[in-house]
């Protein structure tokens, strides 16, 4: 008899330096991602030529300026689409997430005394574009099906994922927080 072959979870539990972590990579987007690496390549072909045709003009140190900023962004933004991770631990009462996108990383930390109504909502996000859970590396996720309440904020953490891997998350994270985050 051939079964339909489980689901994998998109993410993975694993230790580092002793500590219990959640991985959670970002979803890939391969259109955006190619659309991006072509026009970064025309951005950085089109303004090396700028730069080399117009070495003497006075305005060649602004535009110069202007140009690495916007290819150095351009490029941690591809490289968060394509190899960008979440990284959630709790540990000595705090719960860190971290979004990475290569070398390039940011940390958030929450006091888990602090947290409260963990919970899990699966309605979909009211942004313009398909889902708002675009991986922007810096930035906090904006949507997300695993929530919890921090003071007067909403954290949200788990986009792409459906109800039963949300539910897993969830449940590693009560495990690890007070019991009077659960709701």
């Amino acid at each position: 008899m051939n079964g339909v072959e489980t689901g994998r979870p998109k993410f993975r539990v694993e230790w580092k330096d002793g500590v219990e972590h959640l991985r959670l990579p970002a979803q890939k987007a391969w259109v955006g991602s190619a659309v991006l690496s072509i026009w970064l390549l025309f951005w950085a072909w089109g303004g090396s030529k700028a730069v080399i045709s117009h070495y003497q003009d006075a305005m060649t140190l602004a535009w110069l300026v202007v140009f690495v900023l916007v290819l150095a962004a351009t490029a941690v933004l591809l490289v968060g689409q394509l190899v960008g991770v979440d990284i959630i631990r709790v540990h000595h009462g705090e719960l860190a997430i971290t979004r990475r996108a290569g070398p390039f990383a940011r940390t958030w930390r929450y006091d888990t005394r602090m947290i409260d109504n963990l919970r899990i909502d699966m309605s979909q996000w009211a942004g313009e574009d398909t889902d708002g859970a675009q991986y922007v590396p810096f930035t906090k996720q904006q949507w997300g099906t695993v929530r919890f309440d921090y003071g007067a904020e909403t954290i949200h953490l788990a986009p792409h994922v459906d109800a039963p891997e949300a539910l897993q998350i969830a449940d590693w994270l009560r495990r690890r927080l007070p019991v009077s985050v659960s709701c």
